[in-house]
């Protein structure tokens, strides 16, 4: 612009007016960044990986490297990739998240077998004045299917912990939140989905199609295209119509019969009926034998039907636990004992089984009998048989059975089972020769 003896005043005030706003960003701007600065700042914070079992691997951009029980111990930081990619990796990694500037160990993770976990955000408040929480940022995915967890825990104080759950093949399946003091188990089912459960203080699961608040004992499952489920408390039962009050529903129990092998004995009979305390219950009766034995059951498929509507088998490849209750009475029997091979009761129990890992897979039989009229004297007590008071009705338990130490476990039947990764089907029914007995329930319980 050209300055005249004319337009020189209004010139003169423009320069003063911008001199003053530049004089007052300088005064009031600059402690506001520099404010700004201090609060929100933050510095990488660092974690130590130690490898509790078998090999560790280690990469950040093209460096590699791995951890054993020789060289158990590393420091690392944003950026690095850690996996445990064989049958037997556990790792440990402490975060330094504390709010202080010192090395004090903070939020802690404990590392499964075939899991891969990206840092992908270690930060916290470079300055004592800082506005910004501890962080740790995570993303956790499996390596193979039916495998791969964790367990993470936050420590006290303001902090901002997030785990990114991915599917095998990388595609988001959603994000674990916890708030501090707090600690959460992760469990990678098939690939694309995951079990999430609360162990104490509050974690909250989000992704694009809901959240989910998760208290201790609470659990959700979480998969691709779907809101993270409501809360699971303890066990599920898995067995349709446990109290056997719709036996006519279609795809549930189903009547089947072996024997009498003598076309002329009683071939018994199984009933639903109600007794005088109002309970609908499933009755077996059989007699006048003549001595034939004769096998009656009920059986229920376990599983669900697949996309494709082909039954698929119940998978318990990442169950912690399995087991079976029920309510039963035994009110007479005619062999005693669980007879000469150890197999008539009249009342009898059976899961059956397979392990598809196995070389040669081949179906087991989980069985207990009950049975009231002892074994004769000298011969010993069955050992898949339970003795119970005859007409009383007993509340049965079989505690865990992928517990190899549960005397019910599947290793301590006879024959032993090996551990299954699918159920086939459920059994209720009888064998022997004359017997009368009752069921009120029977439940599978899965966790």
């Amino acid at each position: 612009m050209l300055v005249t003896r004319e337009n020189i005043q209004p010139v003169a005030w423009i320069v003063l007016l911008a001199a003053f706003v530049g004089f007052l960003l300088i005064v009031i701007g600059g402690p506001l960044a520099l404010r700004g600065y201090l609060r929100g700042a933050t510095s990488v914070h660092d974690a130590v990986v130690e490898t509790k079992r078998g090999t560790l691997a280690l990469q950040v951009g093209g460096e590699q490297g791995t951890l054993t029980n020789e060289d158990p111990r590393r420091r690392v930081s944003e950026g690095w990739s850690l996996r445990s990619g064989d049958d037997l990796a556990t790792a440990f990694i402490g975060f330094f998240d504390a709010e202080a500037r010192d090395d004090v160990p903070g939020s802690t993770l404990n590392l499964e077998p075939h899991t891969e976990l990206e840092l992908r955000r270690l930060r916290r408040p470079r300055f004592r004045s800082g506005l910004e929480p501890p962080t740790v940022g995570l993303l956790a995915r499996p390596t193979q299917r039916y495998a791969g967890g964790l367990t993470a825990g936050s420590t006290w104080g303001r902090r901002r912990f997030t785990i990114d759950l991915a599917a095998l093949d990388g595609s988001g399946i959603g994000r674990v939140s916890l708030a501090p003091e707090s600690k959460v188990r992760v469990v990678f089912l098939d690939g694309s989905r995951v079990r999430v459960k609360g162990l104490g203080g509050v974690i909250t699961v989000t992704n694009s199609y809901g959240q989910v608040r998760l208290e201790p004992e609470q659990r959700s499952e979480v998969g691709p295209n779907q809101a993270p489920s409501a809360p699971i408390v303890g066990t599920v039962n898995i067995v349709r119509d446990a109290d056997f009050d719709r036996m006519e529903a279609e795809g549930a129990w189903v009547f089947d019969r072996r024997g009498p092998d003598d076309p002329d004995s009683a071939p018994g009979e199984a009933l639903t009926q109600v007794d005088p305390e109002g309970r609908r219950l499933l009755r077996f009766e059989r007699a006048g034998s003549g001595g034939a034995p004769a096998d009656l059951y009920f059986r229920q498929a376990l599983g669900h039907a697949g996309a494709d509507g082909r039954w698929v088998d119940y998978d318990l490849r990442r169950a912690d636990y399995l087991g079976v209750q029920a309510r039963l009475r035994v009110l007479g029997q005619s062999v005693p004992g669980g007879g000469i091979e150890g197999s008539e009761y009249p009342l009898i129990l059976r899961i059956r089984s397979i392990d598809q890992t196995a070389a040669s897979p081949d179906g087991c039989e989980w069985t207990v009998g009950f049975y009231s009229l002892p074994p004769e004297e000298g011969r010993p007590a069955p050992v898949n048989g339970e003795l119970v008071p005859e007409g009383a009705w007993i509340d049965f338990d079989s505690g865990n059975l992928l517990d190899a130490g549960n005397r019910f476990a599947f290793q301590q039947r006879q024959p032993p089972c090996a551990v299954p990764t699918h159920l086939i089907r459920a059994e209720v029914g009888v064998s022997g020769h004359d017997f009368v007995s009752e069921i009120d329930r029977l439940e599978i319980h899965v966790e």
